[in-house]
């Protein structure tokens, strides 16, 4: 390079400031005008593979929790919003996610729960959602529901139409959930405010009692699906082992509901557990052998999509999402 090719750094900066004041001085261009904010979120729905099955996770919408007391009523409500603070999360409600599983092993397309059903403002999106993914109603096979709760078999039947959403589908429930919404006693015996949560899911289960089978836990439901008993939440709540090959999930329903609290705190009542202190026992049982055999699971309430793993942290548990994939 010969010295007469040599710039100076100040003199790129002249230039430069020279070419800016041109064009400063010169015609101004017309920015295109910002559109209009969208307002909505991609369609939700997450899949990954178990072994040879393609299994779907499609968000129902989401549901708001207040008051605190409402959503854990042992919990003193002081440090209960300090677990919620520390992950930044609101200190006067609770946000759970319905995060529904469909597995497609080949032969069968399973659907867990049905979501909450009905048009409502942050909820009732299962249906959409599912044909976003490329998932027909009528091409399920089979339903399995884990527990009686209205939003998760709130979306067996239309509200407006009375039809089944779900005309081609079967469903397995465990017997003792079957029994203890059907009995006239659990009504009878009833507070008042949960009367109108019985006679629904009586109705419900009414609609399909021929297409339903009553089964006990451990029963295989489709080949590599298999019932597990978390009871505690309901008197009969199940959860689903998903297997294929040397690969398996575990959808748990409620047995577990809040990434952040439930793992910090397994004793603290959930205030929807029908029999709390078994639903203590039943999830710290669960978290033991999710985090033993590192085995990932679903969770239902857990952000979108709920899956990822358990890990032991001292004497209580921590909550680890699976990274997001791009492929299958």
């Amino acid at each position: 390079m010969t010295h007469n090719t040599i710039v100076s750094r100040r003199h790129v900066f002249k230039l430069v400031g020279a070419a800016g004041a041109v064009g400063l001085a010169g015609p101004r261009v017309a920015l295109a005008e910002a559109p209009a904010p969208v307002g909505t979120q991609v369609a939700g729905y997450y899949r990954f593979p178990v072994g040879d099955f393609e299994v779907t996770v499609v968000s129902d919408g989401w549901l708001r929790l207040e008051p605190l007391s409402l959503f854990s009523p042992n919990a003193p409500e002081d440090e209960l919003a300090d677990v919620l603070s520390g992950s930044f999360l609101p200190t006067d409600h609770v946000i759970a996610q319905m995060n529904l599983t469909v597995v497609n092993t080949g032969d069968h397309l399973v659907l867990f729960d049905t979501g909450i059903g009905g048009a409502r403002d942050t909820g009732g999106r299962l249906v959409q959602n599912l044909q976003a993914a490329g998932i027909e109603p009528g091409e399920i096979d089979t339903i399995v529901i884990t527990h009686g709760h209205p939003d998760h078999i709130g979306g067996i039947v239309d509200g407006d139409t009375g039809d089944r959403r779900f005309p081609n589908a079967k469903y397995a429930i465990t017997e003792t959930e079957w029994n203890f919404w059907n009995d006239p006693a659990t009504l009878a015996q009833a507070p008042e405010g949960m009367r109108p949560v019985i006679e629904g899911a009586a109705r419900t289960f009414d609609a399909i009692g021929e297409l339903t089978d009553r089964i006990a836990p451990g029963t295989e439901i489709v080949p590599g699906v298999t019932s597990m008993d978390t009871s505690g939440h309901t008197f009969g709540h199940q959860s689903l082992r998903i297997s294929s090959g040397d690969e398996q999930v575990v959808v748990i329903g409620d047995a577990i509901v809040h990434g952040v609290v439930t793992f910090a705190h397994p004793e603290w009542h959930f205030g929807f557990d029908m029999d709390k202190e078994k639903a203590i026992e039943t999830r710290r049982g669960l978290m033991d052998q999710l985090s033993t055999d590192r085995v990932p699971m679903i969770g239902y309430h857990l952000p979108f999509p709920g899956l990822g793993h358990v890990a032991s942290d001292g004497g209580a548990y921590r909550w680890v999402p699976m990274p997001y994939s791009w492929e299958l």
